[in-house]
């Protein structure tokens, strides 16, 4: 099923209109609410823009989890996981240790 997530292709004008979109509300949105909160309606709609700028940020990054980037899946974990699973099956006596985290972070 991997496979089918890697070669998935996500289109190039989500992430645009996205963009967009964002920079839509953080315009748009001020001036509608600056007659109900006054001149605080810049700051709330500059930090609201932010929080959805960060969280557009945070799902590009996960976009291609198989890339090897440190914040991807760990497949080189999960696959000795799966190995040492099926050996313990088997019986199995040689059975490999599972892979430790080098500087917190697991290995592609």
């Amino acid at each position: 099923m991997a496979e089918r997530i890697k070669t998935t292709v996500f289109p190039a004008y989500y992430a645009s209109m996205m963009r967009i979109s964002i920079w839509v509300f953080v315009l748009v949105f001020p001036p509608t609410l600056s007659e109900e909160i006054g001149y605080l309606a810049i700051p709330v709609s500059a930090v609201i823009g932010l929080l959805l700028y960060l969280m557009f940020s945070i799902g590009q990054v996960m976009l291609d989890p198989f890339e090897g980037t440190p914040h991807d899946t760990p497949m080189s974990s999960i696959i000795r996981m799966i190995e040492i699973n099926l050996l313990e099956q088997l019986g199995e006596d040689d059975i490999p240790a599972p892979l430790e985290p080098v500087k917190g972070r697991y290995l592609m």
